[in-house]
């Protein structure tokens, strides 16, 4: 919180020092209205500014989903969290079947509108819990915090069924894609990190577009060895 210091000293010596201590600005005595309300103005547009520029390094700039670096960070403090109390959660790896040829047949500024019309489909249809975040690419990631296997199965084929419903029209064309899904599933009782998380999510991932695409695949840690 921004503090403004209002004071009666004006040497220069007492103003560096209650910066030091984390003041923001400062108004001198006898205070003036007019000048109150411009140094607030122009601390909370200092605020804003702020703001938007942590957004913006925590947001992917395409999807407005996490980047990349957060999910991560994230998906660590979570899996210290279902290791400290001893509860479930499932990570999930998301990719756009073929979206190689979306770009290749309708050029990357549609390919990028298919991305974030499905970044904003996975959001949606997510709880109001879990984090979503932009992989990479084409490819995007999903925390899901202490959660049942049939529960996280449930979402997984809410989201995969809600992105097969999508529809985006171009000329007389209409796009529709698919999603494979790749679930890591840790049980309470197994520890697993982050890296372990991933790994797993993307084998199941694989796993996925083996077994023909636009379906959810899951590996349960506990039957990992």
């Amino acid at each position: 919180i921004p503090i403004i210091m209002v004071t009666a000293k004006t040497d220069g010596e007492d103003l560096k020092r209650a910066f030091e201590l984390g003041a923001f600005d400062y108004i001198k005595k006898p205070i003036d209205k007019m000048e109150v309300l411009a140094r607030l103005s122009a601390v909370l547009e200092y605020c804003e500014q702020q703001k938007q520029l942590q957004d913006m390094a925590m947001r992917d700039g395409l999807t407005g989903l996490y980047t990349h670096t957060l999910l991560l960070e994230l998906l660590e403090k979570e899996c210290c969290k279902a290791r400290r109390y001893k509860t479930p959660m499932a990570f999930l790896m998301v990719d756009i079947d073929h979206f190689k040829k979306v770009n290749d047949t309708y050029g990357h500024r549609i390919g990028d509108k298919v991305l974030r019309l499905v970044a904003d489909t996975l959001q949606v249809n997510s709880r109001r819990s879990d984090i979503v975040g932009r992989y990479g690419g084409e490819e995007f990631g999903i925390v899901l915090q202490d959660i049942s296997l049939d529960n996280a199965w449930i979402v997984c084929e809410r989201i995969r069924k809600s992105v097969g419903e999508l529809e985006y029209r171009v000329g007389g064309e209409t796009i529709k894609v698919t999603i494979s899904i790749g679930m890591a599933y840790k049980e309470p009782e197994v520890n697993a990190d982050c890296e372990k998380m991933i790994m797993i999510a993307d084998k199941a991932l694989y796993q996925a577009k083996g077994n023909g695409r636009n379906r959810t695949e899951v590996i349960v840690l506990s039957e990992v060895t």
